[in-house]
This record gives structure tokens, C-alpha cells and sequence, in this order.
């Protein structure tokens, strides 16, 4: 995840970390863990996929791809 990314995408759409966790039902800092990396909550993933969060800020690069 490109955490620096999905933070700006969030401000200028908006958006709060907040709300995510309102709107899932889910705790703030799974939100939080999950936008930096730390964790990988479907549900989150699919919340900003959802509302238009570019793919490319969502995925990592695969360090085995050419």
C-alpha cells in the first residue's frame, strides 16, 4: 500500500480515517494499520476501492516481477 498516497487521495476527496471505521463498523486503529501497511483488512481495502481509490495506491509491487 502506498500509505503517503491513499492519505492524500483521502484529504482531497474528503475523506477521514474516521469515517471508514464508522461506515465498516471497525476500530479506528484497523483502519489506520491497514492504510499503513500493518495489517490487510479486506473490508477496508474494498471501502476506498469502492469509493475510488486508484488500484495502484492499493497494491504493493511484487519484488519478484520482472
Amino acid at each position: 500500500m502506498k500509505t503517503v498516497e491513499v492519505k492524500v487521495w483521502l484529504l482531497r476527496n474528503g475523506f477521514r480515517q474516521a469515517q471508514i471505521a464508522t461506515d465498516l463498523g471497525v476500530s479506528k486503529p484497523l483502519v489506520w494499520m491497514t492504510i499503513h501497511g500493518m495489517a490487510k483488512n479486506r473490508r477496508v481495502l474494498e471501502w476506498l476501492e469502492a469509493h475510488g481509490c486508484p488500484d495502484e495506491y492499493l497494491t504493493s509491487p511484487d519484488k519478484n516481477q520482472d
